[in-house]
């Protein structure tokens, strides 16, 4: 498992803890012993280098911890654990926190981008750029699977990491693991789309088939010194698409 934090403004810090045992390599349930001992890893390091407490105070994050443990001594399925952790992470307030869990990942698909975006409007959640044939621009989801679109955000909410209500809606959309892998989305035309999650080849084209902005860029001093406007950090697509510049 490893979580990201902030150490300041610009700049975050990992902490990768080596795995004991085959429990948690393969196995879909954690012992006892190894919960405790992720549980105090995590507070001894948010304790040591969080730097965004007066978003939170320090009261208030003893209560967050002792909730956890209490709720993590329960939870031997490790997904259930994910999820408690995540939703201890989300209450830190702070878009560069982060948990993640590789057994997950590899086990659940949870890096496969969505390639969807969504914002909700006046008419309800709209995509405003999509990589699904079916989904484009403008049309507005009204149910994912049998679940009213607001159910489920409501559902992912808790464990949506960032830091404000905003940016959380926001985010939905770019928190994959937070989806399944196949699921169905009714549209207020009453039409259904089918959507596996994927990751397309071309970070360029998908860009801009999201509708999103090419990172832009010009020569100063040619193939020496560079001028490169990337227009945000996620998804990783920007960053991709900035590195194949230089």
């Amino acid at each position: 498992m490893r979580i990201l934090l902030p150490l300041l403004v610009l700049a975050t810090a990992s902490l990768a803890r080596p795995t004991t045992g085959s429990a948690q390599t393969s196995s879909d349930t954690l012992p006892i012993a190894e919960r405790r001992r992720i549980v105090r890893e995590i507070d001894a390091f948010t304790r040591e280098h969080f730097a965004h407490w007066s978003a939170l105070g320090t009261q208030s994050y003893d209560s967050m911890v002792a909730a956890l443990r209490t709720q993590t001594e329960q939870r031997a399925d490790r997904r259930d654990f994910d999820d408690a952790v995540l939703a201890f992470t989300a209450g830190l307030r702070n878009g560069h926190t982060r948990f993640t869990d590789a057994w997950r990942a590899r086990t659940d698909g949870q890096t496969l981008w969505l390639w969807l975006w969504l914002w909700p409007t006046t008419e309800g959640w709209t995509v405003t750029g999509s990589e699904i044939p079916g989904l484009s621009r403008g049309a507005v989801i009204t149910h994912i699977d049998e679940s009213p679109i607001d159910s489920a955000y409501a559902r992912a909410r808790p464990r949506i990491i960032d830091s404000n209500e905003r940016m959380r809606r926001y985010g939905w959309t770019l928190a994959d693991y937070l989806w399944p892998r196949r699921f169905t989305v009714t549209l207020s035309d009453g039409r259904r789309v089918a959507v596996t999650r994927g990751e397309p080849s071309d970070s360029s084209v998908r860009a801009q088939r999201a509708g999103q902005p090419p990172v832009a860029h010009r020569w100063i001093v040619k193939d020496s010194i560079a001028y490169v406007r990337v227009p945000r950090f996620s998804p990783a697509l920007y960053e991709d698409s900035a590195v194949t510049i230089i």
